[in-house]
């Protein structure tokens, strides 16, 4: 599978509109966040090769999202950086990003912040992926 349809199915499998966010709410999320759990169910009618699937998955453990304090961001995967902007509903712990390149200017979802890590949900016409990310020991 090639990496930019991959890249191109991150982006678009975050959906919905948001609000601005506090600065403690922010200072949570302002900074570097690796994929540290990758997980999909596969629909049972789906004839996916094994080595199709692996590749996919590697690949979304490749993806990091960059949030700085400003919302703007970048999606960091295989040396290529993306910019975007983010923002976040505390009443549901919802993070929403923005891809600059994207003709679609709408925020898309990218998951919920729970206990410290960010859980991006994708489903597509496969099946479901899970991304649970964490903030790089980077950050601090």
């Amino acid at each position: 599978m090639k990496k930019p349809a991959i890249l191109l199915s991150v982006i678009f499998a975050f959906s919905i509109l948001l609000t601005n966010c506090s600065g403690e709410a922010k200072d949570e999320i302002v900074g570097t966040w690796e994929a540290i759990d990758v997980s999909a169910s596969v629909n049972d009618y789906t004839n996916i090769k094994d080595e199709v699937l692996d590749q996919t998955l590697d690949y979304y453990r490749t993806v990091n999202f960059e949030f700085f304090e400003d919302f703007t961001m970048n999606i960091v995967s295989s040396g290529s950086s993306f910019p975007g902007s983010w923002k976040f509903f505390e009443d549901d712990n919802d993070i929403f990003i923005r891809m600059e390149q994207h003709e679609a200017k709408d925020y898309k979802k990218l998951g919920v912040l729970t206990n410290d890590t960010i859980v991006s949900t994708n489903v597509t016409g496969l099946g479901t992926i899970v991304v649970k990310y964490v903030k790089s020991s980077d950050n601090n």
